[in-house]
């Protein structure tokens, strides 16, 4: 009876500092959509090379193991993101959440996406540490300040939660692709450990 009344407990808190199930569908297609974007122009890119070294198949097998793994970082970058509606107070994100949360997880997927495609700019000595705190601060801008200066943030949340609901059709479909996907490579990896026997 214990039990119960601690699980009980626990459930409540985290009903009362979590938003709606509908604005936290909205935010996790806003983590699956740029993730798998950029997994598939990856892929994309390379399509050339694997042309003429694989075939059709191991094509298919590593587009496969591509959409797990985005799948797979959709997924934990949603529970991290949405760590932050249980550390911060509640008045700061509960009705501004998925619009404040997915407009920085944007911005961390462009800032990687820079890095990613132009790596040796970063390499220059002590500007690192200047663009991780330039970052830092800016994170915290979008999450503290309009709650600091008491900011109407209606008009800025319908216009994220528009853009996020017409993203939750193409991210859905990402995640069909992706589930069909992680079910083949799980098939191939199990059918390749059984041929190992």
């Amino acid at each position: 009876m214990l039990l119960i009344n601690i699980i009980g407990e626990r459930l409540n808190f985290l009903k009362e500092r979590l938003p709606e199930n509908k604005r936290i569908f909205l935010f996790f297609s806003a983590c699956v959509f740029p993730i798998h974007l950029w997994a598939i122009v990856q892929f994309l890119r390379e399509i050339p090379s694997y042309i003429l070294w694989l075939d059709c198949f191991e094509i298919f097998s590593v587009f496969s193991y591509t959409q797990a793994i985005a799948l797979l970082e959709s997924i934990l970058t949603f529970l991290i993101f949405l760590s932050i509606a249980l550390i911060f107070p509640k008045k700061l994100l509960l009705d501004h959440f998925p619009s404040q949360i997915s407009l920085v997880l944007f911005l961390t997927v462009i800032l990687i996406i820079i890095y990613h495609s132009f790596g040796t700019l970063f390499l220059v000595e002590g500007i690192n540490k200047l663009i991780i705190v330039f970052i830092f601060m800016g994170y915290l801008c979008i999450i503290l300040l309009p709650s600091v200066l008491k900011l109407d943030l209606n008009r800025f949340d319908s216009i994220i939660m528009k853009l996020l609901e017409n993203l939750s059709v193409l991210s859905s479909l990402y995640l069909i692709i992706s589930v069909i996907c992680s079910t083949f490579t799980i098939f191939r990896i199990i059918v390749t450990q059984i041929n190992w026997l």
